[in-house]
């Protein structure tokens, strides 16, 4: 299920992005 990771991974970044600031999304 390779969307089902993608959501999974992408709603990680979002996460980690709110968390740390966007100057650190990456």
């Amino acid at each position: 299920m390779p969307g089902f990771w993608t959501r999974i991974f992408s709603f990680q970044i979002i996460c980690t992005g709110l968390v740390r600031g966007p100057d650190q999304m990456i």
